[in-house]
C-alpha cells in the first residue's frame, strides 16, 4: 500500500483486503483482529492517498469517529473523519483538500456513508474544536449530543498527533467538571436504541420480540 503508483491500485488493494476478511470471517473470536487488520489497511491508504493528493501544509491531524475510531469499521464505506488545525491561516485550502480525499477514497471503492457534519464544520481549528466539546459536555440538553456521540470515538491516524492529545486532554477536563454528562449520554443512547438488534441465534425487535427469521 505505500508504495502504491495509483488510485485504481489501492482500489485494488482495498477490495483485496476486504476479499481477505471475508475469507477468514468464520468465528465471533476473528473478528477483533481482522478489525485491526482493515484498520491499518485502511490506514494506510489514507496515508497513501494523502500523499498522492498533495496536503496544502503538514500542520495538520486527520482523525477517524465513530465506528473507525472504535477499530470497528468492517465493511468498504468512507470512514468517518474530521480535521484538527493549529489555526485558520491554512483552512480554506484544507477544506478544498479534505472534499478532494473523499473524492479519492470514492475512486478506491468506498461507499459513501451520510454524516451529520459536513465539509466545512468537519475541518476546524484546535480553539474551535475544543469550544464545540466543551459545548457538548457543558450544555448536553441544548445540543444534539445522540448525534455527535460518535465524534467522542475520535482516534488520529495521520498528521500531528499531538493536535489530538491536546483536545483530548482538554475534553477529559470537561467530562471530569461535568460528571452529569456520561449518564445524561447513556440515556440518550438507551431512548434511541436500533429497531433491530441480534442476540446469539435470534433477531430481537424494538418490543423486545424474538423472532428466528429475518
Amino acid at each position: 500500500i505505500p508504495l502504491a503508483p495509483s488510485v485504481e491500485v489501492l482500489r485494488r488493494l482495498q477490495q483485496r483486503a476486504r476479499n481477505f476478511v471475508l475469507e477468514q470471517l468464520t468465528s465471533p473470536e476473528a473478528v477483533e483482529w481482522l478489525a485491526q487488520y482493515l484498520h491499518q489497511a485502511d490506514a494506510g491508504i489514507l496515508k497513501r492517498l494523502a500523499r498522492m493528493t498533495e496536503a496544502p501544509t503538514d500542520q495538520f491531524c486527520w482523525c477517524l469517529y465513530g465506528a473507525a475510531g472504535r477499530l470497528e469499521s468492517l465493511p468498504p464505506g468512507i470512514q468517518r473523519s474530521v480535521v484538527i488545525l493549529p489555526d485558520d491561516s491554512q483552512r480554506p485550502a484544507m477544506i478544498a483538500w479534505y472534499r478532494r480525499m473523499q473524492q479519492a477514497l470514492l475512486e478506491c471503492g468506498y461507499a459513501p456513508r451520510e454524516s451529520h457534519f459536513g465539509d466545512e464544520y468537519s475541518v476546524a481549528t484546535i480553539s474551535d474544536w475544543k469550544q464545540r466539546y466543551r459545548d457538548l459536555v457543558r450544555m448536553p440538553l441544548d445540543n444534539p449530543i445522540y448525534h455527535a456521540r460518535p465524534l467522542f470515538d475520535l482516534r488520529p491516524v495521520l498528521g500531528e498527533s499531538v493536535l489530538w492529545r491536546e483536545l483530548e486532554s482538554s475534553v477529559r477536563e470537561g467530562v471530569r467538571a461535568n460528571p452529569v454528562f456520561v449518564r445524561l449520554l447513556a440515556n440518550d443512547c438507551l431512548n434511541n436504541l436500533p429497531p433491530l438488534a441480534f442476540f446469539r441465534d435470534a433477531g430481537i425487535e424494538e418490543s423486545g420480540e424474538r423472532s428466528d427469521t429475518l
